[in-house]
């Protein structure tokens, strides 16, 4: 048995081991879920498995699967979207963000107008 602290490195490869066709459990993840103390306490998430599925899985060569041309093009719309959406929000709901860019813009002279008040 294997054993994380962290509960997404427990779930990602229980999922792995799952989909190469290998039965595995999590053991104490509720109760570790219940609060981030226990964890330590109880020695991390387990991941149950058997041996024999375990030496099978040692000996198969690694599959990998290569993204296609389409993937790619949803990856990079799906990216475009987020940032969008992420600047929005900023904009909309976070405007004390920019009041800093704000404020150093008003102090900064801009150009040959203000050297003139200076030397005044």
């Amino acid at each position: 048995m294997k054993r994380f602290l962290q509960p997404t490195e427990a779930l990602v490869a229980a999922s792995w081991l799952r989909s190469a066709g290998v039965p595995a459990e999590l053991s104490d993840y509720y109760l570790c879920s219940l609060h981030w103390l226990i964890i330590p306490a109880l020695g991390g998430f387990g991941l149950e498995l058997d041996e024999e599925q375990l030496e099978v899985l040692r000996c198969a060569p690694p599959r990998r699967e290569e993204p296609t041309a389409a993937d790619l093009a949803c990856y990079r719309r799906i990216g475009r979207r987020r940032r969008l959406i992420v600047w929005i929000t900023l904009v909309a709901f976070y405007p004390w963000l920019f009041i800093p860019v704000l404020a150093v813009r008003s102090v900064l002279p801009r150009g040959p107008a203000a050297d003139r008040q200076a030397d005044l």
